[in-house]
């Protein structure tokens, strides 16, 4: 199984923490931690997930993206087995890329 962290933010709606999971575990991907707090100003949520499955982290990016309400996606620098090490952004506007060691 592939192990990574997200560092997620995303605007602070109604429902948005469901959809979010929701999407995850549809997907097959399974959340092993979660932690999210608001921004100071209550306007957008910062969550960080970690996540084990079979699928790659592009492929958990790419079905978050879809979501409405998200604003930006970090993959963290993954663990020493992991074979994922390099980071990802995605913001609203911009086109999306995923950088992946080979």
């Amino acid at each position: 199984m592939i192990k990574f962290t997200m560092n997620i933010r995303m605007n602070n709606s109604e429902g948005v923490l469901e959809r979010l999971l929701g999407k995850l575990r549809q997907r097959n991907f399974h959340v092993s931690s979660f932690s999210a707090d608001c921004s100071p100003d209550m306007t957008a949520i910062e969550a960080r997930i970690t996540v084990n499955s079979h699928n790659s982290a592009e492929l958990a990016i790419k079905h978050l993206d879809k979501l409405y309400d998200i604003q930006q996606i970090q993959l963290l620098p993954a663990e020493k087995n992991n074979r994922l090490s390099t980071e990802t952004y995605k913001e609203i506007g911009e086109k999306n890329e995923v950088c992946l060691s080979v």
